[in-house]
This record gives C-alpha cells, sequence and structure tokens, in this order.
C-alpha cells in the first residue's frame, strides 16, 4: 500500500531494469517519445489479441474468495490509519482492469462505491464493460479506453486507487506514479506492486530460448511467427 503525501515525494528514478542509488540525487534520464509511444502501441496490440485476466465473464467473484481481502477498502484503510471507512460514495480507480476480472472483484467487496476501471485495450475494455453487466454493476462501474497520460485530463480525483499488475510493464514507473498521484486525493490510498525476478525467471528462461533457436531477436523485437507457449 501506497501513502503519497505529495508528488514531491516521487523524486527517486524507478524506471525498469535500472539500478538506482539510494545516495546520488541524479535525474531520471528524458525519454524518448517515439520510443514510449512504440511501447504502448505494443501493449496494446498484446492485450487486444491476448486480453488479460484470462477468467471467463460469467465467473462470479465469489469463486476467488482469496483476493478479497487484498482489494477491500476497508482493509487497506483499517491497515494504515487504524480508521475504518465507509465504501458507500467512494470513488475507486481500477489501473490497467484489463478484462475487468479485479474490477469486478473491486465492486463486489466495496459496496456503494463508485469504480472507474480504465486499460489502453479496447478490446479488453468491451469484454469489461461486457462482465459489468453480467454481474449487475453497470450501474456503479464505468470502463474507459484511456492512458496514464490523460488521466488528469478527466478532472476526477479518487480516494483508492488499484494498481495491480501494471508498473513493471511501463516505460518510466516514475511517471507514472506521478500521473496517478496526481488524480489521488489527499487522503487517499493506493495499491500497487512489482514482480519480483525470481518470481519472473520462467518467462526469462523462455524469452532467452526463443532468442537462442532466433525466434525473439535480443532487445524484445518479436520475429513475424505466431507462437503458442503453454506453462506446464
Amino acid at each position: 500500500m501506497i501513502r503519497i503525501n505529495s508528488t514531491s515525494d516521487l523524486t527517486t528514478d524507478l524506471a525498469p531494469n535500472s539500478v538506482t542509488d539510494s545516495t546520488t540525487n541524479s535525474a531520471p534520464k528524458p525519454e524518448n517519445p517515439q520510443n514510449v509511444a512504440e511501447i504502448y502501441e505494443t501493449l496494446k496490440e498484446q492485450f487486444d489479441g491476448t486480453p488479460y485476466p484470462w477468467v471467463p465473464i460469467d465467473t462470479p467473484a465469489s469463486d476467488h474468495l482469496e483476493i478479497f481481502y487484498a482489494h477491500s477498502i476497508v482493509s487497506a484503510f483499517y491497515a494504515c490509519d487504524r480508521r475504518i471507512v465507509s465504501t458507500q460514495g467512494c470513488t475507486i480507480l481500477d489501473v490497467g482492469c484489463g478484462s475487468g476480472f479485479k474490477t469486478q472483484v473491486l465492486a463486489a467487496v466495496n459496496p456503494g462505491a463508485k469504480i472507474i476501471g480504465f486499460d489502453l485495450s479496447p478490446r479488453s475494455i468491451a469484454l469489461a464493460q461486457e462482465r459489468m453487466v453480467v454481474h449487475g454493476y453497470a450501474d456503479r462501474v464505468e470502463c474507459r479506453v484511456g492512458s496514464l497520460e490523460n488521466l488528469a485530463d478527466w478532472g476526477e480525483t479518487f480516494d483508492y486507487i488499484n494498481c495491480d499488475e501494471i508498473l513493471y510493464l511501463l516505460p518510466n514507473t516514475l511517471a507514472g506514479l506521478q500521473a496517478l498521484a496526481a488524480v489521488l486525493k489527499p487522503d487517499g490510498l493506493m495499491r500497487a506492486n512489482w514482480h519480483n525476478a525470481f518470481q519472473r525467471s520462467h518467462v526469462y528462461r523462455a524469452q532467452r530460448a526463443l532468442e537462442i533457436t532466433g525466434l525473439r531477436k535480443p532487445g524484445g523485437d518479436r520475429a513475424s511467427l505466431n507462437l503458442s507457449l503453454i506453462h506446464i
């Protein structure tokens, strides 16, 4: 859980694949806007092709009770402030909501809250919208196509931001956190996570195997070949 007192708290370069030294105050390296745009376009294509999470639309949230606690804003605020908040009328932002299953869980465990889920993948958002209709949450859950860059343009602020499985995908984690901090209410909370390198070791091994066989170019460029990878 993250409590951000001001955007000035976010001064560390948290860009992926970088190693920072807490004893230095070097500024983050400027990014090439073209490279950033290409990264976002690649992500959009990936999740348009394979929307995530891969949870059937008719799956009830109660099938995954193990994640209820982590998505309850009552639990979050009590853990951080030792105070009990009401979910009625609270505003929640679900960042990179994908096909909307965790947005559905947020709606289930936070009754009365107004929730906005957004994602850069139009196909994912279409599935998320359908999921909200199926489970009866369309009256208080809105799903939008969007990106972090235009969040401030919405003119909305949020009591709670759920940023699950997102930060490691961003070309600049710091810029992403700053964009989220700008729409978080002064006493709000943000839930975020990073992937552990050991947790994703099987992914790195698969990428290396594809490079050795010539099916993936070093640095992440994909060869023009459709593959189906099955993790067993």
